[in-house]
Formats: structure tokens, sequence, C-alpha cells
């Protein structure tokens, strides 16, 4: 199975920065932790909605996928949408993706009152300093279009606050090359 070697480039970058983030926790001081419960979606403040984003890679790993899923303030399922991009397999540039994405959805829906929530605190960090580097385009164009909203956020929440952006990343991944939207029903209810 040939990859190019920019894929293989790519990947490489990847696992060296997943490697140096577990010798961070491995080399940290021990701390006791207090018991986890899982949580649960969180609704955003009244009159505004929620879009809840991720990102994934095909089995392969040769493809990856950028999900967003929003709600309002009652729980009530508004739209998804994804985007398959082959040979993308970066995790912040696909989760910038995902933010980007979540912002065209809101966009399709004409929704003025938004709050786009990551499960990548460096990406929403480096979305709101207009972080510059090798995803700073995409991070820019984010920050450029927080003015086609009224309400504008972009917020950090763990992964068990986005069950059902994971759910659709998910599946994704196996589509065609494309942006998929649905707006009728949540995709997999």
């Amino acid at each position: 199975n040939f990859q190019s070697p920019h894929t293989t480039h790519l990947f490489v970058q990847w696992f060296i920065s997943e490697l140096e983030e577990i010798k961070k926790v491995l080399n940290s001081p021990v701390c006791v932790a207090p018991a986890r419960h899982p949580q649960r979606w969180k609704p955003p403040v009244a009159g505004m909605v929620k879009i809840n984003v991720d990102r994934g890679l095909s089995r392969d790993g040769a493809t990856g996928a950028s999900a967003a899923v929003c709600r309002d303030d009652e729980g009530r399922f508004l739209g998804s949408s994804s985007m398959v991009f082959p040979g993308v397999i970066d995790p912040a540039c696909l989760e910038a993706l995902a933010c980007r994405e979540a912002q065209a959805l809101a966009l399709d829906l004409n929704l003025g009152k938004v709050i786009i929530s990551c499960e990548s605190k460096g990406v929403v960090d480096d979305i709101k300093n207009d972080a510059h580097g090798m995803n700073g385009t995409i991070f820019h164009e984010i920050k450029q279009n927080q003015l086609l909203f009224q309400a504008y956020n972009i917020v950090y929440e763990a992964r068990d606050t986005n069950k059902e952006a994971h759910s659709l990343i998910k599946n994704s991944v196996s589509f065609s090359r494309s942006r998929h939207l649905w707006l009728g029903g949540y995709p997999h209810d």
C-alpha cells in the first residue's frame, strides 16, 4: 500500500508529537486525581446554539475527516455536517477544519448566535490567538469568520461532552471525499 512521502512525513510528525505528550505525562509529578464521572452534553446559554466538533482518521490512516453537530439551548437537533479529506491526517489540522466546518454549518442553518465546542485546548488557544504556523491560514480564516455572527465563542470541552460528534466522525471517515450535510434528523438516530 503506497503512501506519498508527504503523507509519511505528516504521520511521523504526528507520531512524534504524540510521543512528546506521553513523555510529558510520564515525567510530570504523580498526583491522585478525583474519580471522574462521565460528563454529558452541556447546553449553551439561552438563545445560543452549540456546535460540537470532532476529527478522526480512517482505519488505514490515509484519510481524515471533520464533523460538526448542532443543537439549540434545549438540546433539539438542528443539523450536522462532515467533510472528508483524503491525505489530511494531522490531528490539529483536522480539529481546526472541524471548527471551520462548524462555522459553515451555522451559516447553512442561518444561525447568528453560536458556541463551538472543541476538544483540543491547543486548537482553541491557537484560534483565539490567531496563531501562525502550519495551520495558521485555517486559524486566521476561523478568526475572520467570527465577524459573520451576532454572538460567537469557541470553547474547549472534554471529549465526554461530545459523544454525538465523535459518533458521527467514526462513520464519516468512510464517506466519499465531499461535504455531507444532515438537516432533517440526526444521521444515526
